[in-house]
């Protein structure tokens, strides 16, 4: 069991990092605080990354309290139904992230608009608020944590709050930097159509494994 654990978690980091990647809610955030300055922007960021680990902690606390989780790494059925629900958010997100390259292929995506914020502050809580209400990261949440109780027991799964803020805090902190840099802004934004069907075709890698693996384990 102990050596499943730095694997589980590698996974788990692995799969959180590309869904990050993905644009949406958080992206738009960071990004559009950024344009007002790169203070603004790292507030934004540092609140998405707090309500993404409040909102895995929640999932830790109440996964935990279930009797249902096996330390022993045994999937029952609670377990496997962590799993599929795991697979299909990713297969979700990489056959979204696909979709939306191939619909803005052969024209210019949208350059976001500078939210004005008055202080870092505003800027941290619009991001907390955007990040702990997100319905895709609670799932993700929701299916990671039940994978990782089942492949590595409690002691992987209470270790993923600071996976997560780790990997929350660097993306988007790094996002905050480069749009609040515009020579920066425009070199991602050029980028952007190879690095989502880079980030899509990943996803749905990873969910195949994560369905060969429930397989190999019935």
């Amino acid at each position: 069991m102990s050596d499943e654990i730095p694997s589980a978690l590698l996974v788990f980091a692995g799969t959180y990092a590309a869904m990050v990647l993905v644009p949406g809610a958080n992206f738009l955030v960071v990004s559009r605080a950024s344009l007002a300055g790169r203070p603004i922007g790292l507030a934004a960021a540092l609140g998405v990354s707090a309500g993404a680990t409040v909102n895995v902690t929640t999932v830790v606390i109440c996964l935990g309290l279930l009797s249902g989780i096996d330390p022993s790494g045994d999937l029952g059925r609670l377990q496997l139904v962590f799993c599929l629900l795991y697979a299909v958010l990713l297969l979700r997100a990489g056959i979204s992230c696909l979709l939306e390259v191939w619909t803005l292929r052969g024209r210019s995506g949208p350059t976001p608009q500078a939210t004005v914020h008055r202080t870092g502050r505003e800027a941290f809580r619009l991001g907390f608020l955007t990040a702990v209400t997100n319905p895709v990261s609670l799932s993700f949440f929701l299916a990671s944590g039940g994978l990782l109780a089942a492949a590595a027991g409690r002691g992987a799964m209470f270790a993923s709050p600071v996976l997560v803020f780790s990997v929350a805090a660097g993306w988007f902190g790094l996002l905050a930097v480069l749009f609040s840099a515009p020579p920066a802004r425009r070199l991602y934004l050029k980028m952007r159509s190879a690095a989502d069907t880079c980030i899509g075709a990943l996803l749905i890698v990873a969910s195949g494994l994560v369905l060969l693996r429930v397989v190999s384990r019935l």
